[in-house]
């Protein structure tokens, strides 16, 4: 794992801030390689947004080869979070996303949070 803010301007206002990058690879008994690559970090003022992309292959072994690839984004709101992500592996794909949150409804209207935990106070 590298984060970027070693070599690059790594100030408050910089996108490189939160940021590194990953990569591995393995070997394993039966001859199956794989090699995984990612870039996965934080955006926004307070790191509300955060972020996932990588890419990988495997080759050999019992199973043939394969590529995979999966990128996401989420992000964490006064009123509540949001999701979004995408996958593929072999022949399968999928895409998915979600919204949480809380929802009070009171005399003068609603107000929205963060999800709720067991105590609410308005």
């Amino acid at each position: 794992s590298i984060p970027f803010s070693h070599w690059m301007r790594s100030d408050s206002t910089s996108a490189w801030r939160n940021a590194s990058a990953r990569y591995s690879q393995t070997l394993e008994a039966h001859g199956q390689a794989a090699s995984t690559a990612g870039l996965y970090g934080t955006l926004l003022e307070d790191n509300n947004l955060g972020y996932s992309i990588q890419s990988g292959y495997t080759q050999g072994g019992y199973e043939g080869s394969s590529k995979t690839g999966y990128a996401s984004l989420n992000y964490r709101g006064g009123y509540g979070n949001a999701s979004a992500g995408y996958s593929h592996s072999g022949g399968y794909r999928q895409l998915y996303y979600g919204l949480s949150g809380g929802i009070l409804a009171h005399a003068n209207g609603l107000t929205l949070s963060q999800p709720l935990g067991d105590t609410l106070i308005l």
